[in-house]
């Protein structure tokens, strides 16, 4: 502000400065403009700011409806997929209500089920399962697709920052169910096991059922080296008879 601004300033107020210095009323009109535009200014930046933040609320309300809605996508597809494999029948739930798995459910003793509902559930899940995840990309890709046309939403709405958390998503929920089907098929593979251990006579291998039956009555030492031998044979004789009794292919 300048020293005639300041004296008009006086002027305005009342004071004797405009007498001395001969503040005009030009003068005094030029600083009532400038205090005018001061106050304008204020308020112009207040509305942008106020418009700043409205528009990045909205921004953020559009993204997390826009999530939700591929979230429950998401849980869709899923289930969809759990279904195809059959985990509804083979899977069931514990004293709590988690999900729970228990292989007797699958094995009895050394072999099938007489349940043809179980066994054509482990059979057509194993051979699905197998098939869709032979092909990983293939699979990722039935999934965001059918995801993204269950929640309704285009291509166009999906921003970079939308994508990378679909994918993630995505990603989690693939692993799980594959990780669900592995989980069952090796906790039979694991029945199996210890009903041979328990008679080496069913294990279908001479050779193999020959080194279960020394492990009886042996020192402790001998024990642990038979032990370590068998343990790689047991689990690949295991899943192979898996696949011959369930008459399906299983996860790698």
């Amino acid at each position: 502000m300048t020293e005639n601004d300041t004296m008009a300033l006086r002027a305005l107020a009342g004071g004797d400065g405009g007498r001395e210095m001969g503040v005009g009323v030009d003068d005094l009109q030029g600083l009532l403009l400038q205090v005018s535009l001061a106050i304008m200014m204020i308020f112009m930046m207040a509305f942008f700011m106020f418009r700043m933040k409205s528009e990045k609320e909205q921004q953020e309300q559009v993204m997390e409806l826009t999530r939700q809605k591929l979230s429950l996508a998401c849980d869709r597809v899923e289930g969809e997929y759990r279904a195809r494999y059959r985990l509804g029948v083979l899977v069931g739930s514990d004293e709590s209500g988690k999900a729970a798995f228990s292989p007797d459910k699958v094995i009895d003793g050394s072999s099938m089920v007489s349940d043809r509902t179980v066994k054509d559930a482990f059979r057509d899940g194993g051979r699905l399962a197998a098939g869709d995840y032979a092909y990983p990309e293939k699979l990722a890709g039935l999934w965001r697709e059918k995801a993204v046309k269950y929640a309704e939403l285009g291509e166009e709405v999906l921003g970079p920052e939308d994508e990378k958390w679909l994918a993630e998503q995505l990603n989690r929920r693939i692993s799980g169910v594959r990780d669900t089907v592995y989980n069952i098929q090796r906790s039979c593979a694991a029945r199996l096991q210890r009903a041979w251990l328990a008679n080496p006579d069913r294990i279908g291998d001479p050779e193999l059922a020959a080194l279960v039956g020394r492990l009886k009555g042996v020192d402790e030492t001998e024990r642990l080296r038979l032990a370590a031998e068998i343990s790689a044979a047991l689990k690949t004789r295991s899943l192979v008879r898996l696949s011959e009794m369930g008459e399906t292919e299983l996860l790698p």
